[in-house]
């Protein structure tokens, strides 16, 4: 049991996880700073203290946790995951990821040269140990390996901003390379057109060529609006356009929450006693609310998360289980470049399904603000919406 009389931050230090069976025996000792992820037999466990006071990842050492608590290979690795689809589970020493057999024999690593992502223009990302490599739609010639970062089939079909060396740069849909030989301090997404990006500590903006459209010269530049730039901050704040044009201030209205409810297509969220379902622009029910969250349909599928289940799952139209598709441990409705969401748990899967509640809720107006994506720049400021891609 936890120790209550310690102060609040030593008795957080102090906890330790384990795991218990289907019948409440304890069977994976409480010895672990954190146990999570429990997945085709296997838990993930930090040796330390998984994530720092502003919600960044440490650099914990990590295992993976067999069924009777001793450590698959007998040892802890820099990272660790598991991975779907009923491949090996995998670890990596330095920068080499190995799979690791039943027995804690390391083997060649499964995933490698296998496809992360591929666009319908043919634009492909492959696994190469712990970097992804694109490869050009058509000949299949290698635009370089960058550092692996998380890219879903939402980013296609591009640019996407991709880092090597600490300096970040873009891959657009064709395979082009933007940001020359030394690349960009810092990014954000393209708004469509234009993206802004920082050079020595100076912003500017740049087209799908790769050209700059504004030199950098603002210590504070980010999207606002489709094309559309903020200058500053504060009672300070000025607008631009994509030339570094000065233009008025575009005026947002805030959709009612039958609005800010609804999915491209006409579907819309609603809820009953605390759980999500979909319904049609005519009040029929499509989707059962019966999750806790759920995302709108895209090329044919929901991404749910049941009460009973530890996972994302994909659902069709009719509510069928998309057997096709693996289950995830975590989803997000939307992504920001260089920012990671509001933590809300410990648990990586439980922060992901509070978060999009939260989400949910903000858009139902039973919420006064959205749940935050944090910026990893040195200013840590939060992520404005503009910049999210849906």
């Amino acid at each position: 049991m936890p120790d209550y009389s310690l102060p609040p931050f030593e008795g957080r230090e102090a906890k330790r996880r384990g795991a218990v069976d289907p019948d409440g025996k304890l069977v994976i000792p409480l010895e672990f700073v954190h146990l999570s992820g429990w997945r085709g037999g296997y838990g993930s466990a930090w040796e330390g203290k998984p994530y720092n006071s502003d919600g960044t990842r440490t650099s914990s050492r990590k295992a993976i946790v067999k069924a009777d608590g001793s450590l698959l290979g007998g040892r802890w690795f820099e990272d660790v995951n598991i991975p779907d689809g009923g491949k090996l589970p995998r670890g990596r020493i330095g920068k080499t990821w190995y799979s690791i057999e039943a027995d804690g024999r390391l083997v060649s690593d499964q995933l490698d040269g296998s496809i992360r992502l591929e666009c319908d223009g043919g634009l492909k990302i492959v696994r190469r140990g712990d970097a992804l490599e694109f490869l050009r739609p058509g000949n299949r010639k290698s635009v370089g390996k960058f550092d692996d970062t998380y890219f879903t089939e939402r980013d296609c079909p591009g640019p996407f901003a991709v880092r090597r060396n600490g300096k970040w740069f873009y891959v657009t849909e064709e395979g082009a390379v933007l940001g020359g030989k030394t690349g960009f301090d810092n990014t954000y997404s393209f708004s469509t057109q234009y993206a802004a990006v920082e050079v020595a500590g100076k912003w500017g903006i740049i087209d799908r060529t790769g050209a700059f459209t504004v030199k950098p010269q603002f210590r504070k530049l980010r999207p606002g609006a489709l094309n559309k730039f903020v200058v500053g901050e504060g009672k300070k704040t000025a607008w631009i356009d994509g030339k570094g044009g000065w233009i008025k201030a575009p005026e947002f209205k805030k959709p009612s929450p039958t609005e800010a409810l609804a999915c491209d297509g006409g579907l819309r969220f609603f809820s009953a006693d605390g759980l999500w379902g979909l319904q049609d622009a005519d009040g029929k029910t499509i989707i059962e609310p019966r999750y806790r969250a759920l995302s709108c349909f895209r090329q044919g599928i929901s991404w749910t998360a049941a009460p009973e289940s530890k996972e994302w799952c994909p659902v069709g139209p009719k509510g069928e289980r998309r057997e096709a598709l693996s289950c995830r441990e975590t989803y997000y409705p939307m992504i920001v470049t260089h920012h990671y969401p509001e933590s809300f748990s410990d648990d990586r899967h439980e922060s992901s399904v509070l978060w999009s509640r939260a989400f949910l809720d903000y858009k139902a107006g039973t919420r006064a603000q959205p749940p935050k994506w944090i910026s990893d720049r040195d200013d840590g400021a939060p992520a404005s919406y503009s910049v999210i891609k849906n």
